[in-house]
């Protein structure tokens, strides 16, 4: 799987179980993500962002169908990975497309 800059791309705002994230059906190379994101890969049955899907730290190329960047953790200690279901991963209401910079300033610059 190719992976991308995350700086590059406008990717969709989304909320997954209440927090607000980019969703990319890339792997995103993680040296492009801004201090301060979180990044988790996606992990699913096929090639497209399907449920059910694993959200973990990192997924073998093989089996990634995407990666999320949130502002706040979605894996604790000792949880190495997380299922999401149908309806865990809500459109957000703007249908807008963000860089990183941009989701950051949105939320943390008020």
């Amino acid at each position: 799987m190719n992976r991308i800059n995350a700086n590059l791309h406008r990717l969709p705002h989304v909320t997954v179980l209440g927090i607000p994230a980019l969703i990319t059906p890339h792997k995103v190379s993680r040296s492009t993500v801004h201090l301060g994101i979180y990044c988790y890969e996606l992990k699913g049955n096929g090639n497209a962002l399907e449920y059910p899907m694993i959200v973990a730290d990192e997924v073998p190329d093989a089996e990634c169908v995407g990666t999320m960047l949130t502002l706040a953790p979605m894996l604790m200690e000792r949880v190495h990975q997380l299922m999401l279901l149908p309806g865990d991963i809500e459109e957000s209401g703007d249908n807008y497309r963000y860089t990183p910079a941009e989701f950051e300033r949105m939320y943390f610059e008020g």
